[in-house]
């Protein structure tokens, strides 16, 4: 797990970013269900570096969606994803 920055900003706030140079094959065995919906390797690579970020911050958190789409954390607490290239943040 390349994570190339992480800092706890606050008591409520903690930020990671992954360099996603591993292969999707690689992250594919680490136990993270990729929805059926979602075909590119890209994305699928993106999901689950998100999810594995996720669970350095939060262990005993998920995700879930609300009616809108946006996502929230299962514990009530406000989540924010980001990728772009080869970098993904939580």
């Amino acid at each position: 797990m390349p994570v190339v920055f992480h800092r706890n900003i606050d008591t409520n706030t903690h930020l990671a970013i992954w360099k996603m140079s591993e292969p999707l094959a690689e992250l594919i065995q680490s136990d993270v269900a990729i929805p059926e919906n979602i075909k590119s390797d890209k994305r699928q690579k993106e999901w689950v570096c998100s999810r594995l970020l996720l669970k350095l911050l939060a262990p005993n958190c998920f995700i879930i969606y609300n009616q809108h789409g946006a996502p929230t954390l299962s514990n009530g607490g406000a989540v924010s994803i980001s990728h772009s290239h080869e970098y993904c943040a939580v």
